[in-house]
């Protein structure tokens, strides 16, 4: 039987010298080489499991040779179609929402650090005039002295 990626697969006993019989799964590659290649991500997590060298969840993969598995499932081109521009859509959507949150978190900080600037400005310039006006005080309490 030739198998595809997005098929699901069935155990048949063991699977790279691991028991995983009747144990379920999805193939997410197929390397055309000798030995075993078939990487199956399974539906629970094993001890003998790995990652399909990043290709699959870690923990959850093995490769196995196309006699151990029995098909369960075959996709079809439409489902892989659908599969990938959910997917795809899914992860643009993701991306840009991560994009934009990371520039209104840029625009807050950027607003924050003006009104914080603004605010320090006008301390200084209410400590300036303070000082005007003390300087003015003076002044006129040295005028109304004189005219009397």
């Amino acid at each position: 039987m030739k198998f595809k990626v997005g098929d699901r697969v069935k155990a048949k006993g063991l699977v790279d010298c691991v028991n995983l019989k009747n144990k379920e799964g999805t193939i997410i590659r197929i390397i055309e080489r000798d030995g075993c290649p078939i990487g199956v991500e399974f539906d629970e997590k094993f001890a003998e499991g790995h990652g399909c060298n990043g290709s699959g969840k870690k923990g959850f993969c093995r490769n196995g040779k196309r006699g151990e598995f029995e098909l369960v499932y075959q996709k079809t081109k439409m489902e892989d179609i659908k599969k990938f521009d959910k997917k795809a859509i899914s992860e643009a959507v993701k991306e840009i929402d991560d994009e934009r949150l990371d520039k209104q978190k840029e625009d807050a900080k950027n607003i924050l650090r003006g009104i914080y600037s603004k605010k320090d400005k006008a301390e200084e310039d209410k400590e300036k005039l303070g000082e005007e006006l003390k300087d003015i005080d003076k002044e006129l309490g040295a005028f109304t002295k004189a005219a009397k």
